[in-house]
C-alpha cells in the first residue's frame, strides 16, 4: 500500500511539472510568437526567478520574530533594491526585436503615365512626323510600370494637321500613330497593411511611401519593432531609447530610505511575544548595533578598479599580470579605455592603426588596422554580460561593404551566439573573446604597458582626449570632462556590460 501512494504521488509531482512547463512554452508562444519566442521564454523564466526569490524573502521576513515595524523596514528596502534594479535593466537601450511580417493588402501610390505619339500626315512630306502626347491614371503605381503602349489610330486635320484626335471628327483624316516613349509620374502616397506577432494575437501596421509599390499581398519579410510600445515598427535594425526614467529611481530611493530609517529606529529587533523565557527571568529583546552604523554609507571617491591600480603603484615588487588579471582588468576599465587596449594589442602585431570610433558615430567600426595592403575592420564591444548576436555580425559586414575591406574582427569581453558565429564564419569575420585578448596581452605587451591601458583611474575624454575627472552628481556619480563645460562628454561607472 505504501509503495502504491508513493508511486501515485511521484504521478502527481511529474504531471504537475508537466502542467506548469507546458504553461510556460505556451505562455512563450502567446506573447512572442514563433520569432519572439526564444525571447519571451528567457524573459519568463527570469521573471519566474527574481519573483521566486523576492517571495521567499518576504516569506522569511514575515515569519521572523522581528517586531512589525522591522519587518516592514525590511520589506521597504527589499522593494527598494528590487525596483532600483528594474530601473538599472530598464534604462538601457534595447534591440528591437525581429519579426516576418506579412502584406495583407496594398494601396497605391496612385501613377499617371504621359504616352508620345508620332505620325504621318498623308500630304505632308516623307520626312515630316507630328507629334502628340496622351495621359492615363493609374491607382497603383506597378499598374503604370506594367503598361504597354501600342499603336492607336488617330484623327488630324488636314488644314492644320496639329490639331489630333483619337475621336472621329467630320472632314478629318484619319491615320495610325506609334508610341514613342512614356513618361511614369507619381501622384501620391502608398500604403501597405503588414501582419506580424502570434498566430492567436496578431498585430497589424501601415507603412507609406514609395517601397510599397512592389509589395504583392501574401508576401513575407522582415520588420524590426519597438520592444517598448510594440506598435512602431522599421524596415531596419534599431535600438531603443528608453530615457533616464529618474522618478521611477527617484521613488525607489525614497522607498529604500524609509526602510532604512525604520530600521535605525529603536533598538529593540525582537518581538517580545516570540520570545520563550523562564518564568523567573526578566524577557529581554536582543539589542541592535548602534545605529550609527546602519545609517553610515561608504563614499563613492572613487569607482572600482582605483585601489586596484593604487596597490598596485605602491608595491615594491615587480607587477605580475596574468591571462586572468588582465581579463578582471578588462571588466573595470571603461569602453573607450577598452578601444585604446585593443588598439595597443594591434600595433605590438605590426598594424597601423586609426581610431573611427569614440564619442561619434561610427558606422560600426571603432578600429582601422593596417598592415602592408592588408586592412581589418574591428568593432570593439565592451560587452561581458551581453552576447554579440548575428545582427552585430550583419552590421559589420555592411561596414566591410562600405569601406570595400575584406576581412573584419569584432573583440569582445563576452562571447557570441552560434548563429552569430557561423554567419561570421562564412564571411572572413574574426571573432575574439576576452580570455584570447587577455592571452595575447600577456604575450605581447610589457608589464609597463599593461599599466598603462588598464588603468582604471585615469580616464580621458573619447570626445577631445582631455582627462577625465571623478564628480559626484545628484543623482549619480560619473566621469567629466575636464574642460567642462566646452566639452560636456561624461562616462558611467567602469565596468564592462
Amino acid at each position: 500500500m505504501g509503495s502504491r501512494s508513493k508511486r501515485r504521488e511521484i504521478d502527481r509531482t511529474e504531471a504537475l511539472v508537466k502542467l506548469i512547463g507546458g504553461g510556460i512554452v505556451g505562455l512563450a508562444l502567446l506573447v512572442g510568437g514563433v520569432t519572439g519566442f526564444a525571447t519571451a521564454l528567457m524573459g519568463i523564466v527570469f521573471l519566474a526567478v527574481i519573483v521566486g526569490v523576492v517571495g521567499l524573502a518576504a516569506f522569511v521576513i514575515l515569519r521572523s520574530r522581528l517586531l512589525v515595524r522591522k519587518k516592514v523596514g525590511l520589506l521597504l528596502v527589499l522593494s527598494g533594491l528590487l525596483l532600483a534594479g528594474y530601473w538599472n535593466i530598464s534604462r538601457q537601450p534595447q534591440p528591437w526585436s525581429e519579426e516576418h511580417a506579412m502584406v495583407t493588402s496594398v494601396s497605391g501610390p496612385p501613377a499617371t503615365t504621359e504616352t508620345f505619339y508620332s505620325f504621318h500626315p498623308d500630304d505632308s512630306p516623307k520626312d515630316v512626323l507630328l507629334t502628340f502626347a496622351q495621359s492615363k491614371t493609374w491607382d497603383r503605381l506597378v499598374k503604370a510600370r506594367n503598361y504597354q503602349a501600342a499603336s492607336i489610330g488617330v484623327y488630324y486635320n488636314p488644314a492644320d494637321p496639329r490639331e489630333v484626335s483619337i475621336e472621329p471628327v467630320n472632314k478629318w483624316r484619319r491615320t495610325r500613330a506609334t508610341p514613342v516613349k512614356t513618361n511614369i509620374t507619381v501622384t501620391g502616397r502608398g500604403s501597405a497593411t503588414l501582419q506580424f506577432g502570434s498566430v492567436l494575437f496578431p498585430s497589424t501596421a501601415t507603412i507609406e511611401g514609395p517601397q510599397v509599390a512592389d509589395y504583392v499581398p501574401g508576401t513575407r519579410f522582415s520588420v524590426w519593432i519597438n520592444p517598448t510600445n510594440k506598435t512602431e515598427l522599421r524596415l531596419q535594425p534599431a535600438m531603443t531609447d528608453p530615457g533616464k526614467k529618474y522618478t521611477l529611481v527617484i521613488f525607489a530611493a525614497l522607498m529604500a530610505l524609509g526602510g532604512i530609517v525604520t530600521l535605525v529606529a529603536g533598538k529593540e529587533w525582537i518581538d517580545p511575544s516570540q520570545t520563550q523565557a523562564p518564568e523567573n527571568a526578566t524577557p529581554t529583546g536582543w539589542a541592535s548595533p548602534a545605529p550609527q552604523a546602519f545609517a553610515q554609507t561608504r563614499p563613492v571617491s572613487q569607482p572600482a578598479g582605483a585601489n586596484r591600480t593604487e596597490a598596485r603603484s605602491t608595491s615594491t615588487a615587480a607587477p605580475t599580470w596574468t591571462a586572468a588579471s588582465v581579463l578582471t582588468a578588462l571588466g573595470e576599465i571603461d569602453w573607450f579605455q577598452f578601444e585604446r587596449f585593443c588598439g595597443a594589442l594591434l600595433r605590438t602585431e605590426g598594424y597601423e592603426v586609426t581610431r573611427k570610433g569614440g564619442a561619434q558615430p561610427d558606422g560600426g567600426v571603432d578600429l582601422i588596422a593596417v598592415k602592408g595592403t592588408e586592412r581589418i575592420l574591428v568593432q570593439c564591444k565592451h560587452w561581458r554580460t551581453w552576447t554579440v548576436q548575428e545582427r552585430v555580425i550583419r552590421e559589420m559586414l555592411g561596414s566591410m561593404t562600405h569601406f570595400q575591406v575584406g576581412r573584419g574582427a569584432i573583440y569582445t569581453l563576452g562571447g557570441w551566439t552560434k548563429p552569430a558565429a557561423g554567419f561570421a564564419l562564412g564571411h572572413s569575420i574574426t571573432l575574439v573573446d576576452g580570455e584570447e585578448l587577455a592571452r595575447r596581452a600577456v604575450a605581447r605587451l610589457t608589464p609597463e604597458q599593461l599599466d598603462k591601458v588598464l588603468d582604471a583611474s585615469e580616464h580621458h575624454c573619447p570626445k577631445c582626449e582631455a582627462p577625465m575627472v571623478w564628480r559626484e552628481g545628484n543623482f549619480r556619480s560619473f566621469w567629466g570632462c575636464s574642460t567642462y563645460p566646452r566639452c560636456r562628454m561624461t562616462l558611467k561607472h567602469s565596468g564592462a556590460r
